[in-house]
């Protein structure tokens, strides 16, 4: 993109309110919306995701969501 790293990290803490790294666990926790059901482990939805581990999965979607991924997935069945 030819952009020095702090004028980027800047500018997108300027129109997104949250820092790059936020912002991209912000997007790993919405796909693992849509795909919780489909595996049987959180860790395997976290790794499907992109987490390292299944621990930092399970602290960003409750800093997301608000509630656990388990206690998510028991309200949708």
């Amino acid at each position: 993109m030819n952009i020095h790293p702090m004028h980027l990290s800047r500018d997108f803490q300027k129109y997104f309110q949250c820092n790059l790294g936020e912002y991209i666990r912000k997007l790993k926790v919405e796909k693992s919306l849509k795909i919780l059901n489909d595996f049987e482990s959180l860790a395997e939805v976290a790794l499907e995701c992109g987490f390292s581990d299944q621990s930092h999965f399970i602290l960003c979607f409750k800093e997301n969501v608000g509630i656990t991924p388990l206690k998510y997935k028991n309200i949708l069945t």
